[in-house]
């Protein structure tokens, strides 16, 4: 290797550890008033029905279907639903975090910054460059992103995107490197872990299935593909299996219970996903609550045009997609072949995830409690989207001369960074407002008779919630 060519590689190197370092560092900031949050609904129930558990076993190991159970007099869940991981991590933090929701928060964010990391390194392996950091910290500072990282309950649908996006990275090396059976073999073993934390696994693999045995040429690898095959064999057979054992009925499932919606109404439903799914770009924080299932409620929720009423956070998202949008294809031409297959990989993962949502949370549940009291759905939808449009802009390639060149892709870069940055402000201002309201929750006498505060208390609260 020359010297140039030495110096080259070293300044991006240097350059693709800064901008990492830069990305996490402001995420980090945004969500640090986070660390003072109150835990709030579904949590509640929770550090309720394991209240009496105390032992690592019980709440790791023996609570890995807590949702079919009824403990402490408090309910099952929808018990369609089969998640062991997630409730092995819920275990876990309670055992070794017990009621300090300081370090709840602070692993949530800790899970939020490992998928932020591997988000840039899959994007920088795509292409490197600053245009990886500048999609990377959109991500990682969207207000619609926000309600997963900052409920403490929703920390394993987080670890669920991690897996799937580390999966996807391997199965892209294998798409480069067609020849890399561990690839395939640590792909599956990723996607299986997923879909025991999070149903949406198994859907994601069967797409994996298609994808591998579709671009595998070689007979040997192309039968590796049976392995994403076996992952919904293998979770539905042990979900069936547990559901029997344990009594369950369908009419304690909401997605069974309401499921009867017809096909013409859940294609309805799912084009109202995808419209709440895009729109979600252009959200605008309109009040904060600290007990609810959310902490704001966006005004694009009344699903109006998302321009329907000028706000700071809409003017800049309108720079940065016009801005990206103009880079692209005005001073830009497709010079690189598409990745084809793996474009195809992520469309359909985007859109059977919108299909899910529609038949399995908003047909059964409607769409007040299966959609708009449940914006930790969006966290998926865009990390999806983000390596989505990032690989195929990367084929892209710009044919304006040289000044050219930097002043139109500067203006593009410099819309979308100062997008996040206006988007960390308003992510960093609803979590102190929270802190806020709840140091007022805290001086408020709690209501004796609600099941939510039965055993938690103002006072141990009180206690608790710092180092």
């Amino acid at each position: 290797m020359g010297l140039a060519a030495y110096t080259t590689t070293l300044l991006r190197e240097k350059g693709r550890a800064l901008g990492l370092v830069l990305v996490l560092a402001v995420t980090a900031l945004a969500y640090f008033p986070s660390l003072f949050h109150l835990p709030r609904v579904d949590h509640w129930a929770y550090l309720e029905k394991v209240f009496l558990r105390e032992d690592w076993y019980s709440l790791a190991v023996g609570s890995f279907a807590l949702n079919r159970e009824l403990v402490n007099g408090v309910p099952p869940g929808d018990e369609l639903f089969f998640r062991p991981v997630l409730f092995f991590l819920l275990g876990n933090e309670q055992y070794f975090f017990g009621a300090n929701f300081f370090l709840w928060q602070a692993f949530g964010i800790l899970l939020h910054l490992l998928v932020v990391g591997a988000l840039y390194r899959f994007l920088w392996r795509i292409r490197p460059g600053a245009q990886a950091a500048a999609v990377a910290v959109v991500f990682a500072l969207m207000l619609a992103n926000s309600e997963a990282v900052i409920w403490q309950h929703i920390n394993g649908y987080v670890l669920f995107a991690w897996l799937v996006l580390l999966a996807l990275e391997r199965l892209y090396v294998f798409s480069v490197k067609k020849g890399r059976r561990d690839c395939l073999w640590s792909a599956a073993a990723l996607t299986m872990a997923a879909a025991f934390c999070f149903e949406a696994g198994s859907l994601y693999a069967l797409a994996m299935f298609f994808y591998v045995y579709g671009v595998a040429v070689i007979p040997k690898v192309r039968r590796l593909s049976f392995l994403f095959l076996a992952v919904p064999f293998i979770y539905v057979s042990l979900s069936l299996l547990n559901y029997k054992f344990m009594g369950c009925s369908p009419a304690g499932s909401e997605g069974i219970a309401g499921g009867a919606a017809g096909f013409a109404d859940i294609v309805k439903k799912f084009f109202f996903v995808l419209k709440w799914q895009v729109s979600s770009f252009f959200f605008v924080k309109d009040d904060v609550y600290i007990m609810g299932r959310m902490t704001t409620v966006p005004q694009v929720l009344t699903w109006a045009w998302p321009f329907n009423a000028l706000a700071w956070e809409r003017v800049f998202a309108l720079l940065a997609l016009v801005s990206s949008g103009v880079w692209l294809f005005v001073c830009c031409r497709l010079k690189k072949p598409l990745n084809r297959p793996f474009l195809l990989l992520l469309a359909s993962m985007l859109i059977g995830y919108a299909f899910f949502l529609a038949a399995g949370r908003v047909a059964p549940r409607g769409i007040g409690r299966g959609l708009v009291n449940c914006l930790y759905y969006l966290y998926d939808f865009w990390l999806l989207a983000a390596v989505f449009f990032y690989m195929l802009a990367a084929s892209f390639e710009p044919v304006l001369s040289g000044g050219w060149r930097r002043i139109t892709g500067s203006v593009a870069l410099a819309c979308l960074f100062l997008f996040a940055g206006y988007q960390a402000v308003a992510v960093y201002r609803t979590n102190q407002d929270c802190v806020v309201l709840g140091e007022r929750f805290m001086r408020e006498k709690v209501d004796p008779g609600s099941s939510y505060y039965k055993h938690f208390d103002p006072d141990r609260l009180r206690r608790s919630r710092y180092f």
